[in-house]
């Protein structure tokens, strides 16, 4: 389901803010993650200067890509392009980075499985009062 980013843009409070800002100070280090590739800093930081507005500033999951859905989410990582960290970490992990070669190089695979698992999440059902909980924020 991670390929639903293959579409969209974060907010860059999401990845370039806090204890996982990965362009500025990555897990306090007043350095940026060394997953990212360092010809995406400048893009990055362009996008979301510091002093910016962090909630309001976007940048896009699958640059040049973000309006069509395609396997370009998963080829972005092999030159770690990878927007956030929970998204690199895919192609950097030595458990998922075979499925995101696999789907990087099989875009009508990546389509028809996910398109398999929305159907699957579908069908696994909601909570409601009566049979869970449900939390106001």
């Amino acid at each position: 389901l991670a390929g639903a980013h293959t579409v969209g843009t974060s907010k860059c409070s999401t990845f370039a803010n806090g204890r996982f800002d990965r362009i500025y100070n990555f897990k306090n280090t007043s350095k940026p993650d060394e997953t990212v590739n360092p010809e995406y800093w400048p893009y990055l930081r362009k996008k979301c200067p510091l002093g910016g507005d962090f909630t309001a500033n976007t940048v896009e999951f699958d640059r040049g890509s973000q309006f069509n859905f395609d396997n370009w989410y998963f080829k972005s990582f092999e030159k770690r392009n990878g927007l956030l960290t929970s998204d690199q970490d895919l192609f950097e992990s030595q458990f998922t980075s075979g499925l995101v070669k696999f789907y990087g190089n099989n875009p009508d695979k990546f389509a028809w499985d996910f398109g398999h698992s929305m159907i699957k999440m579908r069908n696994i059902g909601w909570k409601t009062r009566e049979n869970g909980e449900i939390r106001i924020m």
